[in-house]
């Protein structure tokens, strides 16, 4: 499988503030992953957000995103020629960190980068953070079922105060609860199916994603 030639290094762990578990073949948790100056610059953003700004800055992350991609940003024209897909359950649980924040998001980028031993990717997004509130759940998926490219995922863990809200890995029977300023790291290939499991109670789960493509394919839009 060619998700096979991606490994962490380990070696870069040793003599760095992270702190590095491998949980499975290629599940990866690194604690630590972004500093605690930058959890609280992140959760007062969100804290900010009222619910019209949920709804309206997802539907505007999809129009920027397709007309830097398309030339237009009329995404149900788009969804019509099954350019692209508007997720309507999404509207209220993902907001855009904007362009006020693009610094730190690249740094977060860069800090993945120097993780792996293969460098020959496209590593792109932690511009957008996903809310679960008690009951939300994500269901079973694949994150390559619609883009074979993809090569990894990544979830920030910007909070932990939350019960409930468990990533886990089906075939592996493995769950994870991260504590608040960790990335997981893990392959995009048929056996890492995973969910979200339900929020069940007590504050809002905030999560960023991120994913890694082979080197020279093309970033779909998500």
């Amino acid at each position: 499988m060619y998700m096979k030639e991606y490994y962490l290094n380990e070696k870069f762990f040793i003599n760095s503030d992270y702190i590095y578990k491998k949980i499975y073949d290629q599940i990866y948790l690194v604690e630590n992953f972004i500093t605690e100056e930058e959890q609280k610059t992140l959760l007062e953003f969100l804290h900010s957000i009222n619910e019209n700004k949920w709804q309206e800055l997802y539907l505007n992350n999809l129009k920027n995103n397709a007309l830097k991609k398309f030339g237009t940003d009329d995404i149900f024209l788009l969804e019509k020629e099954n350019k692209i897909s508007i997720n309507m359950e999404w509207y209220d649980k993902s907001v855009s960190i904007g362009e006020k924040y693009s610094n730190m998001s690249n740094s977060f980028l860069n800090r993945i980068f120097t993780f792996f031993n293969e460098k020959d990717f496209n590593i792109k997004y932690f511009e957008t953070v996903q809310r679960h509130k008690p009951k939300d759940f994500m269901s079973k998926h694949v994150d390559s079922e619609h883009d074979s490219n993809l090569i990894f995922a990544g979830v920030l863990y910007i909070n932990d105060d939350y019960f409930g809200g468990e990533l886990y890995f089906e075939k592996f029977d493995i769950t994870l609860k991260p504590k608040a300023r960790s990335l997981v790291l893990f392959s995009t290939g048929k056996d890492y199916i995973h969910e979200i499991k339900t929020v069940l109670d007590g504050p809002t789960r905030y999560a960023m994603p991120c994913f890694i493509w082979k080197n020279n394919s093309e970033i779909k839009v998500v």
